[in-house]
């Protein structure tokens, strides 16, 4: 009998500390250290030559959290007729963004000569940091994407990043539906 009580204590005390384990890789329920991805919507930018690649520096990425957060990788999932460049992150001086559209890589910004590769950057605690890469056209129809997608680790814990907002390249004009007046504003 001592032997079955003994294993029941065991067993209940390998099941505490496997759901102590659980809680704590979900962060006890708080919200990720980059957020959610926003409030979604679309944006839409000329890009008249297929293979020329335009500028996609719109998100903001804010370390929310206490441990610093490791980018391990940045792609565009479900993209149609697109494709990106490599990502990078750039120091914001607290203006906006680098923006949609203009020409890549944005050469004339003076922050952009301090820009490191996306994929494995540290973002520390507190750090606020423009996600900027070039979008392009890979075939002669207008192009679309979800908005990109950020897998990194923070503490123990790999989170993945998934912006809702989504985005579209035009040859001519930006006339997609469910596109709003900000995202003609490059056509």
């Amino acid at each position: 009998m001592r032997k079955v009580g003994a294993l029941r204590k065991l067993l209940l005390l390998g099941a505490l500390s496997a759901v102590a384990a659980l809680l704590a890789g979900c962060g006890a329920g708080g919200p990720p250290p980059l957020g959610n991805g926003g409030n979604g919507g679309n944006t839409c930018s000329l890009a008249p030559q297929a293979g020329t690649p335009v500028l996609m520096g719109l998100f903001e990425l804010v370390n929310h959290g206490t441990d610093p957060v490791t980018v391990k990788s940045v792609s565009l999932p479900a993209a149609h007729g697109m494709a990106m460049t490599e990502a990078w992150l750039v120091q914001r001086d607290a203006g906006p963004n680098l923006g949609v559209g203009f020409p890549y890589p944005p050469v004339t910004s003076r922050l952009w000569a301090h820009k490191v590769p996306a994929s494995g950057a540290v973002i520390e605690p507190g750090e606020d940091l423009n996600l900027a890469f070039g979008i392009l056209r890979t075939t002669a129809a207008d192009g679309s994407s979800d908005g990109p997608m950020i897998v990194y680790t923070a503490g123990r814990t790999t989170y993945t990043l998934r912006e809702k907002l989504s985005l579209a390249l035009a040859r001519t004009k930006c006339t997609l539906v469910g596109f709003g007046p900000s995202a003609n504003a490059n056509a």
